[in-house]
């Protein structure tokens, strides 16, 4: 009877051995083999990100490049402009070439006599370019030059009419040294890099280079499986087999792979890291060792102490042993612990009723739980819709018996708190039947949040692009109905009731435009076009249509006397009335917000001892306040204790104020309201007198060429002129203003003064064409004209040739005066 018990305590104690050798084995093997992958992706990534810089932005650049005449025409300047592209980028461009139509060679630098005139169509990415017109990133290729490059090309068109293309060529040796060679996990993990077509186009295996993935590892369905999916443009993980070489000797070895695709315009890439599993799990012999001794010890402690149980008779041995074999099945469980808890991951198992059966310690850090506590797992669980995922998961593994990807859940904390997990784990199977889960999970919720910035940016990217679309045609659109309301009143003068509706009509059409000018400044944060204005005009006209509509009411105070600022009135407006709305948001059921302004002088917070002339706008509410914790976040971008809104109206008012090199502070206490001090530097003159009325008009009889691809636009100004007695000409692009331009030297007749539009779609605008404008009559006056009245070239007009700015839309009067000052300007020089 003995016997029998002390054989059943041995088998019974070898099989806890064994499951719980295995089961904790496995789990940190998977965790492990987790990680590295998680390392190899993050190589991948960024490997990936830089390939798609470094090629983007030489497509970016020479797709820029390729529009230049010289290049065009590959006269003696565009062979020196290729010479000085070469020269710019040593380290990266082996060579710059110049393809005709016909697909030879008509020019590469450094100059090669051979490669001149040769003819390359047999080049699948020129065959590509030839028949496509469109920019082609190249496989790995045998240069014409004698080495195996990587090409990005470009379109060349000469009058819209394709004419070959511009290359310039990357060593595919460099470039894998500077993204890939680098990246080794332990002692044999590498990258390489194949093409949408299968091309190896980087492998440190000697051969596979320049060769089809097909043709390489073709005898591997397992590598062709992955690289077929790298071929879509996929990302992911697998494992694969793959034969080593060492010597004469020939091992077929598992490696643990992930893959990341690289898009370069048309053209896609995919990067795999790889790394062999022994080496892998080279790094777990020790713990498997600590972890089989610990079994074992266990083991032999249960044995030692089930012999003394069945030799020992008294009651006072039996509980000496009992105790001495407690102690020591604590002291194996507490080593085994000890090796859990070195990692960052909670590690856990559940059986079929998904009750916690064990919990690693790090639980109470994350899940704000005791350790130890038995609880459902489901009862943490959110109701977002991606945690019906990871349950369908956990049911899989239950009823496969198999382990199931990765997935991630949301789940509320013992303390309430809102957390993202990552959840790995692997069933324990037992006769057929999956009886408990075992894994681990990851707190990711800080990496669930930066990818929630990176999409809500992306999100105000494309609005901001969208928005400057739209205040450009926006102002455009104005122009037409502005510029027809300034000529009728011109040719109403007599007829007071039609005029005074014109001139109610005007003031629509320019807050209109007052509106499309903020919306320019939130789209594209542009430098301030700045001039001399009135302050106490400015807040009168923003808080009064600000608050139209609102429950609050305002007070101003302006005194006399009060200095000019130099500011972007459109910009300082946007100012206001972001401050204005917060303060009206802050008190839901009305209130007064008082609005001050006066005259200071003071040292600049940045620049003790230098005393400056500010004007100090105070816009003050009756608010609840905001409170000491948060004062020093809210003109951080994102920062926001509203339900709703996008978190950057403060912060774009503290960009604005610092552009205008002014600052603004902010005076609070909870309970009693917030006052915001915008501190701008005051002018040195007096605003600019308004532009005068339709009896005051300066008249002229020169001739004047308009360039604008809006025919409304280049309608409404050219009768605008002719009202004043100026002889316009219209024309829609670069090439046809440069036409009629030469034509007038030529007929003895010369255009005075040229107006011309900044942007045109798909041609040449005003910033491309004045140069070659001066070229022909350096005497000529140029005024600039934009929808786009915050680009740079509207706020330094002088730098880029012109001699005056006139943002759209405009009227008669505005135009007359610019006109009467840019030629009065011309006949003193």
């Amino acid at each position: 009877m003995r016997f029998k018990v002390l054989l059943a305590t041995l088998v019974l104690a070898s099989v806890l051995a064994v499951v719980l050798f295995s089961s904790v084995y496995q789990e940190v093997r998977t965790g492990l083999i987790a990680e590295v992958n998680e390392r190899q992706m993050t190589h991948a990534k960024q490997a990936s990100r830089a390939i798609e810089r470094f090629i983007q932005g030489y497509h970016d650049r020479l797709e820029h490049f390729a529009t230049h005449e010289e290049i065009i025409r590959l006269d003696a300047r565009g062979r020196e402009m290729m010479q000085e592209f070469r020269d710019q980028n040593p380290a990266d461009v082996r060579a710059i070439t110049r393809l005709g139509a016909d697909g030879r060679i008509m020019h590469t630098v450094p100059l090669d006599p051979v490669a001149i005139g040769a003819d390359v169509r047999h080049q699948q990415h020129v065959q590509e370019l030839l028949s496509t017109h469109k920019p082609v990133v190249s496989d790995v290729f045998d240069a014409v030059q004698g080495y195996k490059a990587i090409a990005v090309y470009v379109p060349v068109f000469r009058n819209k009419v394709f004419d070959g293309g511009l290359a310039v060529l990357f060593s595919a040796e460099d470039i894998a040294r500077y993204y890939l060679q680098d990246i080794r996990i332990g002692e044999n993990g590498y990258a390489w890099l194949i093409s949408q077509n299968g091309i190896e186009l980087y492998c440190p295996v000697p051969g596979h280079i320049g060769k089809s993935v097909y043709e390489t590892s073709g005898a591997f369905p397992s590598i062709i499986s992955m690289a077929e999916k790298m071929m879509r443009g996929e990302a992911g993980q697998t494992v694969y087999q793959y034969d080593r070489i060492r010597g004469g000797t020939v091992d077929v070895i598992r490696k643990h792979a992930v893959y990341h695709p690289i898009h370069l315009g048309d053209t896609l890439w995919s990067v795999v890291v790889a790394t062999p599993e022994d080496e892998i799990l080279s790094n777990m012999v020790g713990f498997r060792d600590r972890l089989l001794a610990i079994v074992v010890l266990g083991g032999a402690v249960v044995l030692v102490v089930s012999i003394y149980i069945a030799r020992l008779r008294t009651r006072q041995e039996q509980a000496g042993i009992i105790h001495r074999s407690e102690e020591a099945l604590r002291e194996s469980e507490r080593k085994l612990r000890s090796i859990l808890e070195h990692t960052t991951n909670v590690f856990f198992s559940h059986g079929a009723d998904h009750v916690i059966t064990y919990m690693s310690p790090q639980a109470e850090k994350i899940l704000d739980c005791i350790p130890g506590t038995r609880f459902d797992w489901r009862t943490l669980l959110t109701d977002n819709p991606v945690n019906a995922d990871g349950i369908a998961a956990k049911q899989r593994a239950f009823d496969t018996g198999k382990p199931q990807p990765p997935y991630e859940l949301e789940l509320k904390t013992f303390g309430d708190r809102i957390i993202w997990v990552e959840v790995n784990e692997t069933p324990v199977v037992e006769n057929g039947v999956t009886v408990a889960l075992v894994g681990s999970f990851t707190d990711v919720t800080d990496r669930k949040h930066l990818d929630e910035e990176r999409r809500k940016a992306q999100k105000l990217e494309s609005l901001g692009v969208l928005a400057g679309g739209i205040a450009h045609d926006f102002n455009n659109l104005l122009m037409a109905i502005l510029g027809n309301i300034s000529l009728a009143k011109h040719f109403l003068q007599n007829n007071e009731q039609a005029l005074e509706q014109m001139e109610k009509a005007e003031k629509a059409s320019e807050r209109a435009r007052d509106l499309a000018q903020q919306l320019l400044t939130f789209s594209r944060g542009g430098l301030p076009v700045i001039r001399n204005i009135s302050v106490g005009e400015l807040l009168r006209d923003t808080v009064s249509f600000t608050l139209r509509g609102s429950r609050s009411r305002f007070a101003l105070s302006v005194p006399e006397g009060l200095w000019p600022i130099a500011a972007d009135t459109g910009q300082i407006s946007q100012v206001i009335s972001n401050i204005v709305i917060n303060a009206d948001q802050a008190m839901p059921s009305g209130g007064l917000i008082r609005v001050a302004a006066e005259n200071v002088e003071m040292e600049k917070p940045d620049d003790v001892g230098s005393v400056q002339r500010y004007v100090r706008i105070t816009i003050t509410d009756q608010g609840s306040g905001i409170s000491p914790d948060i004062r020093g976040k809210i003109f951080d971008p994102y920062f926001t204790t509203k339900s709703q809104g996008s978190g950057l109206g403060l912060a774009t008012c503290h960009s604005i104020v610092r552009n205008h090199h002014g600052f603004i502070e902010v005076r609070s206490e909870p309970g009693a309201g917030a006052a915001f001090d915008v501190y701008l530097p005051a002018a040195s003159a007096e605003p600019a007198p308004k532009h005068p009325d339709h009896a005051g008009l300066r008249y002229g009889s020169e001739r004047v060429l308009i360039l604008d691809d809006e025919q409304e636009v280049r309608e409404v100004l050219a009768k605008m002129l002719a009202a004043l007695g100026y002889r316009p000409d219209t024309c829609a692009d670069g090439d046809a203003a440069l036409r009629l331009f030469t034509e007038a030297l030529d007929t003895k007749d010369p255009y005075d003064l040229v107006i011309m539009d900044l942007t045109v779609p798909g041609g040449k605008g005003g910033k491309e064409t004045i140069g070659p404008v001066r070229a022909l009559d350096p005497r000529v006056s140029a005024i600039v004209s934009s929808g786009y009245a915050d680009d740079p070239i509207m706020a330094d007009y002088g730098a880029y040739g012109f001699d005056g700015v006139i943002p759209k839309p405009f009227t008669v009067a505005a135009l007359s005066e610019v006109l009467a000052a840019v030629l009065a300007q011309h006949r003193s020089e």
